[in-house]
């Protein structure tokens, strides 16, 4: 996991386990990173991009939890996006104000490799986009409702299905092809799945309170090796929980992290490979 704080450019690096303990690995001083709106990961490698400038970044994170910079793009190289999301390799870039979109991909040396532009307005209006392998879902919640198509392997976009009465949720986090929802004002959560075409099915629904110990506002919610689930309020001191579900959607609590323990962070990734089935990500050339 990838730790970032955009007011001071500082981070840290981690491993969230299978029983849900964390693993400290790294601490990178302030001003090491500059000030970034978006971290994405790309399995191993980062991501950052800067909205405000359209300048961007990449590096790589090794199993010891250090950072390689690899790449820097200058100011206007990239538009002006509220989204960056990874799909199975690729990058798809939505701006919310005009529903234009775009792809691309990064190589194995950090270089930035563009695919296809998405004009205005092919892309209606979503308050959350999240990679599901090589799915793209979309989820409104003032409608209540989302969208499901796939990237393809050469940045093209393939529409599946719109999916109505998902319900309204503050987050929604992809585990491979399970999503999990959250609710930060009830603080209940749902679970549901996309199937290779897109077709979308709940799964189970999580009351208030059976998410674990915590009876407030968490400010991320953040998956992990397509299995478990880490929970973090910045609110509250970096109070975290960790939990996990299962391939039938079924949600289980694992740890608390009391406040203290984690520092102050804006941005939240994971960094971990986990080979997924399916057609891998095509090389760059």
């Amino acid at each position: 996991m990838f730790f970032y704080n955009n007011a001071t450019g500082a981070a840290g690096s981690g491993e969230l386990r299978a029983d849900g303990n964390y693993h400290h690995l790294m601490d990178f001083p302030a001003g090491q990173f500059g000030k970034w709106t978006h971290v994405v990961s790309v399995y191993r490698q980062l991501f950052f991009y800067n909205r405000a400038t359209g300048a961007a970044s990449s590096g790589r994170i090794d199993a010891l939890g250090q950072y390689h910079h690899l790449m820097d793009f200058p100011a206007g190289q990239f538009g002006k996006w509220t989204d960056v999301v990874h799909v199975h390799g690729r990058l798809f870039f939505y701006d919310r104000d005009s529903g234009a979109a775009g792809s691309g991909q990064l190589d194995a040396a950090g270089d930035y490799h563009h695919l296809v532009d998405f004009p205005v307005g092919q892309f209606g209006d979503w308050s959350d986009i999240v990679g599901a392998r090589d799915l793209l879902f979309f989820y409104n919640v003032s409608e209540r409702a989302g969208a499901s198509g796939r990237l393809e392997p050469d940045g093209k976009y393939h529409h599946f299905n719109h999916i109505p009465n998902i319900g309204a949720w503050t987050d929604v986090v992809s585990l491979d092809r399970r999503l999990f929802f959250y609710d930060g004002f009830t603080f209940a959560g749902g679970t549901g799945m996309l199937d290779g075409a897109g077709n979308y099915s709940n799964a189970k629904y999580i009351p208030p309170g059976g998410l674990g110990h915590f009876q407030g506002r968490f400010s991320h919610v953040v998956s992990s090796s397509n299995t478990r689930l880490f929970f973090y309020c910045r609110q509250v001191e970096g109070y975290s929980e960790s939990g996990k579900i299962n391939s039938g959607g079924d949600y289980a609590f694992l740890r608390s992290f009391p406040a203290g323990q984690f520092g102050q962070w804006s941005h939240i990734t994971e960094t971990e490979y986990v080979p997924l089935p399916g057609p891998d990500p095509h090389p760059v050339g």
